[in-house]
Formats: C-alpha cells, structure tokens, sequence
C-alpha cells in the first residue's frame, strides 16, 4: 500500500515495512478535511504485479475549522463584534458560536 506524498512521491505505508496480508488497511495520523491518494498491488512469492489506479479520499470534518479574528465597531457605552463563520463548518450545521 502506498500514499502519494505532498511533493509527488509515492511512500510505502506498510506498517514498519511489513507485508499487508490481508485485504484491508488501516492508515492512522491522517489530519482532519484533508484529501489523500492511496495505490495498492499485489506480490506473489515471484514479483509484484502492477499499482491499482489511484484512490482519492477525504478524511471527515467532524468540527468546525479555527474562527477568524473577529472585527470590532465601538460607540460611546457599547462594543459591536462581528466575525465569518469558519471556512471548513464540520460534517453537521453550526448550532452556536
């Protein structure tokens, strides 16, 4: 099983090099509302067969991304903020801020 990597590349995610002997993967330390490409192959005992096609997937976004810095408006007894909602909103609406 490989990754592609930031810069291109394709690395081997096999659990500290081990061979995968079944047919599934668990791939940890991924970062949340981040798109990844995964390729797999099979190996006999002779050669390895060639690369799957390229799989993209999406890790989930469970909560909302980081607030911006909100603006303020002042008058002579009150403060006004304002703020925009977060770029990434997470996989459900917004409840509250």
């Amino acid at each position: 099983m490989e990754m592609l990597q930031p810069n291109g590349s394709w690395k081997n995610v096999n659990r500290e090099g081990k061979k995968i002997i079944e047919s599934e993967h668990l791939q940890a330390g991924l970062v949340q509302c981040t798109y990844y490409s995964f390729r797999a192959r099979a190996i006999n005992n002779l050669c390895p067969g060639g690369y799957s096609e390229p799989l993209k997937v999406k890790t989930g976004c469970p909560c909302p991304g980081k607030m911006k810095e909100p603006t303020t408006s002042d008058g002579k007894d009150f403060i006004t903020l304002k703020w925009e909602t977060p770029d990434k909103l997470g996989e459900t609406a917004l409840d509250a801020f």
